[in-house]
């Protein structure tokens, strides 16, 4: 006896009916997702093209900051976005004996570290950590590379930025720094390791400083980019949407067809 054709069921055609409609549903919800992901970077790339128009006081910045560690956590946040990337002038002397190196920084496919040091302005109790560039790495981890920091008073032009997080799957069991070398940047610890006040946003110096004490200066571009790129993806998958649909509906007609007398 010959088994039945499980296609001629009749539970089979509404059961992969209704995976097809879900299918389409996920890649509809997919697509704007994509959408929304868009929507946000654009947001951010608006914020900071205004931002980095505001200069932005020491005086302001610090009286704007003197309490957040009391703010709630959403609060925080939108202050520190809030002068994200607002140029800063501030002059004074660094601090050379609080130095770092945050490792794992790459440049033109060179393993390296940025040099960090803090900075001591003039007519201010608090400190600010200075990103001031990049350097190449030594052949070995324990071959640390050698920079030069300025004694004299110098005037520093830069942007307000977060601190270097935390590398991706950080574990709390790792340890954050080993000598001057650090694996992120946590400010809060390192003021209370050191024993003064620092201020919880760090200061990158301007590109054009490339070269003057022979670190690699650079910025992060500001671009919209990845909002055209969450866009493409979005059109991506209302299209497979479409067509996986025109699909299913040329199938069915065709079956409907075939099974007329």
């Amino acid at each position: 006896m010959t088994e039945p054709n499980p296609s001629t069921k009749p539970y089979v055609l509404p059961v992969l009916l209704m995976l097809a409609v879900v299918l389409v549903l996920v890649m509809l919800r997919l697509g704007v997702w994509q959408l929304d992901r868009a929507e946000q970077r654009q947001t951010l790339v608006d914020q900071v093209l205004l931002n980095s128009k505001v200069p932005v006081e020491l005086d302001d910045l610090v009286q704007s900051f003197k309490t957040v560690h009391t703010l709630p956590a959403d609060t925080q946040k939108t202050l520190f976005d809030d002068y994200r990337f607002r140029p800063l002038t501030i002059r004074g002397q660094y601090q050379a004996e609080y130095s770092l190196l945050i490792e794992n920084q790459v440049h033109q496919n060179r393993g390296g570290y940025q040099v960090i040091t803090a900075f001591q302005p003039v007519n201010s109790e608090q400190m600010v950590m200075v990103s001031r560039g990049w350097i190449a790495a030594g052949e070995t981890r324990q071959d640390l590379p050698a920079f030069a920091t300025p004694t004299d008073t110098v005037t520093l032009n830069g942007r307000l930025a977060l601190p270097y997080p935390k590398p991706p799957l950080w574990k709390e069991d790792y340890p954050v720094s080993e000598g001057i070398v650090w694996q992120y940047l946590p400010i809060d610890k390192y003021a209370q390791q050191i024993g003064v006040s620092v201020l919880p946003l760090m200061l990158e110096l301007a590109p054009e400083k490339a070269g003057s004490d022979g670190l690699v200066t650079r910025w992060n571009t500001i671009d919209d980019s990845w909002v055209n790129k969450h866009k493409a993806y979005a059109v991506q998958w209302f299209a497979m949407a479409l067509v996986f649909s025109l699909l299913c509906l040329f199938l069915l007609l065709r079956r409907r067809t075939q099974a007329k007398p």
